[in-house]
C-alpha cells in the first residue's frame, strides 16, 4: 500500500475510497501477489497527472524486477513507452515508432495528435 501512496487509507472499506484510491488499492493487491506476469486493464483510466505517473513508474520498476507487464490501453501516452506495441484494429504490431505510425492511428481512431518518443521503454500492449 505504501508504494501505491494509499497507506493513510488502509482501514477505510474500498466502496467510501475516491475512484483513483480504488485504482491504487487494486494496483497494490497486485503488487503484493509478486507475479512473475502483471496483466493491467487500463490501469491509469481516470487518473489525474500524479496517479499516471505512479503507474508509469510501478510498471517501470516491475520491469526492472523481471516481471513481464501486459497492458491494455487506450492512452496514446502510455503505449509509446512499450518496447512492442499491438494496435488490434489495424493489425498493426511492433516498437511504438512501427505500431504508432500516424497512418495506423489515423485509421483507428480518425485522427492523430501529436506524440513524441520516450527514451525509456515499458512493456505495453495497446487493444
Amino acid at each position: 500500500m505504501e508504494r501505491v501512496g494509499i497507506e493513510a487509507q488502509a482501514s477505510q472499506p474500498i466502496r467510501d475510497l475516491s475512484g483513483g484510491q480504488q485504482q491504487r488499492t487494486h494496483l497494490a493487491q497486485v503488487l503484493a501477489r509478486q507475479a512473475e506476469v502483471l496483466l493491467l486493464d487500463e490501469p491509469t483510466a481516470g487518473l489525474d497527472i500524479n496517479g499516471r505517473k505512479l503507474v508509469a513508474d510501478l510498471v517501470s520498476a516491475e520491469r526492472a524486477r523481471g516481471v513481464t507487464v501486459v497492458m491494455a490501453t487506450h492512452e496514446l501516452t502510455d503505449a509509446e513507452h512499450a518496447n512492442s506495441v499491438m494496435l488490434l484494429a489495424q493489425r498493426a504490431v511492433g516498437p511504438p515508432d512501427v505500431a504508432l505510425r500516424d497512418e495506423y492511428l489515423r485509421e483507428c481512431f480518425g485522427f492523430t495528435q501529436p506524440h513524441e518518443r520516450p527514451q525509456s521503454p515499458t512493456t505495453v500492449f495497446s487493444f
